[in-house]
């Protein structure tokens, strides 16, 4: 086995921590809600497309219609920590993310074998789903001239529509699993997740 030297460590996770913080905190590009996430007040729009391969080998492709409502959890890569918390956190809720009865899936850049670790590592039992760079790009969680994508997280109801979408600045700029079980909860009420 091999060690590394603790004094080697501390600049190396300093260098993965100011990764996971870069952005530059302005506006949300693609329509991304600002800080406590909001759905377009111009109404719902068309989700674009996604499509990518599965940890398991298979392929994913976001349903235009469906009865389940979908919620994506859009995250950096496993080389980020923070990511790897949200989604350990989202792990903790998947008995209410069923009873709220929506598909969770996430998307990442990862290869599907680094995103099949990934999910073991963290106990996460939902879909990872890995893409390319464009579908960041089009779900503006990766602003042009960025480093790095920024985390989003958007609810598509039954018809193909984002409900709700929001684009965090850095990697800790997220809503939390309570925040967005009440969104799932204030849009069934109004009738908003069903495919019409």
């Amino acid at each position: 086995m091999h060690r590394i030297p603790l004094r080697l460590l501390a600049p190396l996770a300093g260098l993965v921590l100011a990764g996971c913080f870069a952005g530059d905190g302005g506006e949300r590009p693609g329509g991304g809600a600002g800080a406590g996430g909001a759905a377009d007040p111009a109404g719902p729009r068309a989700a674009p497309a996604l499509t990518g391969r599965l940890a398991d080998g298979g392929s994913y492709e976001l349903p235009r219609q469906s009865v389940t409502p979908t919620v994506l959890l859009f995250f950096r890569g496993s080389y980020c920590p923070l990511c790897l918390a949200r989604m350990r956190d989202m792990a903790a809720y998947a008995g209410a993310y069923a009873d709220a009865g929506v598909h969770v899936v996430a998307v990442t850049l990862d290869a599907p074998e680094v995103a099949q670790r990934t999910s073991h590592d963290v106990d996460f039992r939902y879909p990872i789903v890995s893409v390319d760079p464009a579908t960041f790009l089009r779900w503006g969680v990766w602003p042009p001239g960025q480093v790095q994508p920024r985390p989003g997280d958007f609810v598509v109801d039954g018809a193909g529509r984002i409900r709700y979408g929001r684009v965090g600045s850095d990697a800790a700029d997220r809503p939390s699993d309570v925040t967005l079980l009440g969104v799932l909860d204030s849009l069934r009420a109004a009738g908003a997740l069903a495919a019409r």
